[in-house]
């Protein structure tokens, strides 16, 4: 399980105009704050380093062998059809492109949130699934026939990345 930030390497926008755009529209980067090397702002190139952190622990983990299903769980989408609006200029700021992880290791489902809106579909197999709640304005994706249905019992481990 990762956040796994953006690459902002989807959508009809430049890398670095994306970044822009994200910073100028989202509240995300007006009150999420970084501590290291100084109490500031998030910018577009901080999420950037993020996502490559991210990318690296989670292809890490998929690499290591392992008997049964795999499920992965992040907050950002993994694929641009996750997107209700992928022309939008923010779409980046939502998704990045996994499809050639999903391809290489064959998890058995994706679970993110991030985009709040009801998403399901299938890359190689792969179960690719919002299940995010949505906003306390927004319809009760809970009660929604889109709602997820998973539930979870998971054991007692310590992860080495929190």
């Amino acid at each position: 399980m990762c956040t796994l930030w953006t690459d902002f390497d989807i959508g009809p926008l430049p890398v670095d105009v994306a970044m822009h755009a994200a910073e100028d529209k989202m509240n995300d980067y007006r009150h999420i704050r970084l501590s290291k090397n100084g109490y500031r702002r998030i910018t577009g190139p901080d999420i950037c380093t993020a996502h490559k952190l991210d990318r690296a622990w989670l292809e890490e983990r998929l690499a290591e062998p392992f008997q049964g299903e795999t499920t992965v769980i992040t907050h950002h989408a993994p694929h641009p059809r996750a997107l209700r609006h992928p022309e939008a200029d923010v779409a980046a700021a939502y998704a990045s492109d996994f499809s050639d992880m999903v391809l290489a290791y064959r998890p058995a489902r994706w679970l993110y949130g991030h985009t709040h809106h009801p998403v399901d579909f299938r890359i190689g197999g792969c179960q690719i699934q919002n299940v995010s709640v949505g906003y306390p304005a927004q319809e009760d994706l809970l009660r929604s026939p889109a709602a997820p249905k998973y539930v979870f019992d998971l054991p007692d481990v310590v992860a080495d990345n929190v």
